[in-house]
């Protein structure tokens, strides 16, 4: 028979050698938490389904930029202004664009994403319209930009 005084030593061994094998299977230190890399937008987009452009510059998380095109129900030349901003895969932006009719009446309306997925070629979104002009109604749609790279 043994006695639990004779077992101590034998048990005291065994848990230092449990707390060496989980000490051997901790890293010696900590690890970070993995932080996405933002995605960069800064240069030159279109939307390939009415040929608006995007001229966007970026700064850490922060974009802005010009947009420019036609207007596709009156043919005329149409601009914009834009600010938004990139965290990880997603850019969020805010753009005023406007245009003036034949009559020289200036339209101006505003447009909203909140989540413009980017890949290196594109970002797709849900972006809505806000007309400053009649009838003020809201319109939401999916829009594509495709990045236009420049030959070096």
């Amino acid at each position: 028979m043994f006695s639990s005084l004779s077992m101590a030593p034998v048990l005291c061994a065994a848990s230092l050698v449990a707390i060496a094998a989980l000490t051997a299977c901790s890293s010696p230190e900590p690890t970070a938490p993995t932080i996405r890399e933002n995605a960069n937008v800064a240069g030159v987009w279109i939307n390939p389904a009415n040929d608006y452009r995007w001229t966007l510059v970026q700064s850490g998380t922060t974009v802005t930029g010009t947009g420019s095109g036609a207007h596709g129900a009156v043919g005329v030349p149409i601009t914009g202004t834009l600010t938004g901003s990139v965290a990880g895969d997603t850019f969020t932006f805010s753009e005023t664009q406007s245009w003036t009719l034949a009559s020289g009446v200036t339209e101006v309306e505003e447009l909203h994403a909140d989540e413009m997925r980017v890949t290196r070629e594109s970002m797709t979104g849900i972006v809505t319209f806000l007309p400053h002009f009649p009838p003020f109604r809201s319109i939401s749609g999916s829009v594509t930009m495709v990045r236009i790279v420049r030959a070096s």
